[in-house]
């Protein structure tokens, strides 16, 4: 029979010897996993009540949220954008009232077009979304008013594309007016030269009468032809040149006129100075002498009445300006009617904002309210699961966690070798009672264990006796046995040192000189490279200084071009100079020239009626000398240019001499450099044979270097394996003395 089972044979039965209360009895029948459950049943019960509060609430602040993130902060959102697009759209219309090309109006409006597009589809899905009555309503007044914005900008834009197509007629008639206008002025101008050319032949005549002695009333009645019909006709023709240029002036002043109401006035200025020009064209066809003159006369009056028409018949210059002003006036009404109505809109969307966000705050108030509610029910609900919590761990340590304690404390003791403890709650029915029946087991399997132990104790000093004495014999075997063998193995180590040292000295000897000798070899190859540059370098730099040699004389003869140029411009700039000085005297002549043109305009203005003829003659005097003036001027000028081209000329071929000289000068510097390095080179050559006559003698000595080398590698060689030879026999000596030792202990 095994001791356990001997053990299990002694082992008396354990009943319990104390009656326990009914209640507390039965609650000590239960078993632990039961009570755990039942209480973890509880909490789970505690648990689940809450997450349904949880969900409850939770379900009310989505509905909350809901509100705010899908109807009142997009309703916000819209309102914002649409709003954004009204002030967008307006700074639009604004740039097309602004814009002066008719071309680059229709791309805003189209990007207008886009606009309205846009403000639609927010609009729609604003209407989606809204479902209170009140922000409906707002929304209806919001799209009547763009409505109304839209309308508005329409007309504008319409508005302001007949001022700009009224604008660009306006420029076309004008450009036609003033080519009319111009014609005029030439042809009276011409109309103005050939009466003149007619009063001087009239005056040359009254010359030749005096000249011949005619009688007074010959010389009468020459006269009374020229201020009778020539003199009246050139002064028609002058007025006419002045009331045509007055009248361009005032179509200038019509057409630059803002305000319709001042036209009117305008106009009829226009009507009197036609009638003036009218006049003087009359009194040229009157004082016609020829069939040539009463053509001139009515190719003049046609071309007039032409001119007339492109400035006062209906839908040319005046009616064109007129229909633009009132054009421009209708679309500065229709922005202020667009500003009003984006500024309702704007009001409208506002109010739906502001409307939205006070829906926003209400449902923000009630998630608020929600939260707080969630937050009292959850947290009484938690109350009442620390409550329950705190009686499951009530019960858990007086029924699981005393007892486990007071069974530990017996385990301990039993551990520490105290067979004489107690164990406790052996009359219990769960696996409490369950463990202490086994603890009870083990405290008797400790008892016969001790027992047993003392005298396998008694047994085992014999043997240790009886080991001793031989760990003593086999100690002194050892160490008598390592000492020889640690002296062969010191000797062996020793000798294979050295073998190594002597080996390794003579292969290091041997790649040196072998590394020696392919350098003494390679030596000698750059060096005769070295010789066979030098020799081309020296021819190289005989080459160089013939060619700088060369170059000093072209720079030598460019230094003297150069210098001949500058003597040349020098003299072209004295030339000018001359010129300069006649045109100056031409200008002094014709400053006289007008001077004295001025005297005979102020006489014949003082002879009255009688020098008219000469002032004409002064006046053209007058002219030529202003002419003359102008021309030496610009000769003047021209002049001056030619002198400071002529000076800069001179300056930039002075540095370039320079410069040719410095190039001479280093020029012959390179060439003394170039007689220096050829010299150099040469005694470089000279050097270089001498170094290739060392290398070939170094090469020859490093032969029986290498040779004595491999000799003593070879020595080394046996040594070694010698030593190792040895080694391995004291080796295998000392694994059988351990082997022997080995066999005595574990006997």
């Amino acid at each position: 029979m095994s001791p356990q089972a001997s053990i299990d044979a002694k082992q008396p039965r354990i009943k319990p010897s104390v009656s326990l209360p009914l209640g507390r009895v039965t609650f000590a029948k239960v078993k632990i996993s039961a009570k755990l459950i039942a209480g973890f049943t509880g909490l789970a019960v505690l648990s689940a009540l809450i997450g349904i509060a949880g969900l409850f609430f939770v379900d009310r602040i989505n509905d909350r949220l809901t509100d705010i993130t899908e109807t009142s902060e997009p309703t916000v959102f819209l309102a914002e954008s649409l709003n954004s697009n009204i002030w967008e759209a307006t700074k639009v219309a604004e740039e097309v009232i602004a814009e002066e090309d008719l071309e680059d109006i229709t791309p805003l409006v189209e990007e207008f077009a886009v606009l309205d597009g846009l403000f639609l589809s927010s609009f729609s899905e604003l209407q989606r979304i809204v479902t209170d009555p009140q922000l409906n309503d707002e929304l209806l007044a919001t799209r009547s008013a763009q409505k109304r914005f839209v309308e508005i900008s329409r007309e504008m834009f319409a508005a302001h594309r007949i001022e700009l197509e009224e604008e660009a007629k306006a420029k076309e008639l004008l450009f036609t007016f003033d080519e009319l206008g111009q014609r005029m002025i030439i042809a009276l101008d011409e109309f103005a030269t050939e009466n003149e050319a007619e009063m001087a032949q009239v005056q040359t005549r009254v010359g030749e009468l005096l000249a011949s002695g005619a009688t007074a009333a010959q010389v009468d009645q020459v006269i009374q032809q020229l201020y009778r019909v020539d003199y009246p006709v050139v002064e028609a023709a002058l007025k006419l040149q002045r009331q045509v240029i007055e009248m361009q002036d005032t179509a200038g002043e019509y057409l630059a006129e803002e305000s319709a109401a001042k036209l009117g006035a305008v106009a009829k200025e226009f009507e009197t100075l036609s009638r003036g020009v009218l006049k003087n064209i009359s009194i040229l066809a009157e004082f016609a002498e020829s069939e040539e003159d009463t053509a001139d006369a009515e190719s003049l009056s046609k071309l007039f009445q032409e001119w007339i028409v492109f400035a006062g018949d209906d839908e040319m210059l005046f009616d064109t300006h007129r229909d633009m002003l009132q054009a421009e006036t209708e679309a500065d009404e229709l922005t202020e009617d667009l500003e009003a109505e984006a500024d309702a809109v704007a009001q409208v969307l506002d109010n739906v904002g502001e409307y939205a966000e006070a829906i926003s705050k209400a449902s923000a108030n009630e998630a608020d309210q929600a939260v707080t509610q969630a937050s009292l029910s959850i947290l009484s609900l938690l109350l009442l699961a620390a409550v329950i919590s705190a009686g499951l761990i009530y019960f858990a340590v007086a029924s699981v966690i005393r007892p486990i304690k007071g069974m530990t404390q017996s385990m301990k003791h039993l551990s520490d070798g105290d067979t004489s403890v107690e164990v406790p709650s052996i009359q219990r029915r769960d696996e409490i009672g369950d463990m202490a029946k086994a603890v009870q087991v083990f405290k008797e399997n400790a008892i016969e264990k001790e027992r047993l132990n003392d005298r396998e104790r008694e047994h085992q000093l014999a043997r240790e006796a009886r080991s001793e004495r031989v760990a003593e014999l086999i100690s002194s075997f050892e160490i008598s046995s390592n000492d020889v063998l640690s002296s062969v193995n010191a000797a062996v180590s020793q000798l294979r040192s050295n073998a190594q040292t002597l080996s390794a000295t003579a292969e290091q000897s041997n790649s040196q000189s072998a590394a020696v000798a392919a350098g003494s070899e390679e030596a000698d190859v750059n060096v005769q490279t070295v010789a066979a540059a030098t020799e081309q370098l020296s021819s190289s730099i005989v080459e160089i200084t013939q060619q700088m040699d060369h170059s000093s004389q072209i720079t030598r003869a460019a230094a003297e071009e150069a210098e001949s140029t500058t003597e040349t411009v020098k003299n072209l700039s004295s030339a000018s100079q001359k010129i300069g000085d006649v045109v100056s005297l031409i200008t002094d002549i014709a400053e006289q020239t007008n001077l004295l043109a001025l005297n005979a305009t102020i006489e014949a203005a003082r002879a009255g009626d009688a020098g008219k003829g000469f002032a004409v003659v002064a006046s053209e005097v007058k002219s030529l000398a202003n002419q003359t003036a102008k021309a030496t001027e610009e000769i003047g000028t021209q002049i001056n240019s030619i002198q400071d081209i002529s000076d800069e000329a001179a300056n930039a071929i002075h540095k370039i001499a320079g410069t040719i000289g410095k190039m001479n000068e280093i020029a012959s510097t390179i060439s003394a450099a170039m007689e220096e390095q050829r010299a150099a080179t040469q005694e470089i050559s000279r050097n270089v044979s001498e170094a290739s006559a060392g290398t070939a003698s170094v090469s020859a000595n490093i032969v029986g270097v290498s040779q004595g080398a491999q000799e003593t590698e070879k020595a080394a060689n046996e040594v070694l394996q010698a030593a190792d030879d040895l080694g391995q026999r004291a080796q295998s000596m000392s694994d059988s003395v351990d082997g022997f030792l080995e066999g005595i202990r574990s006997a």
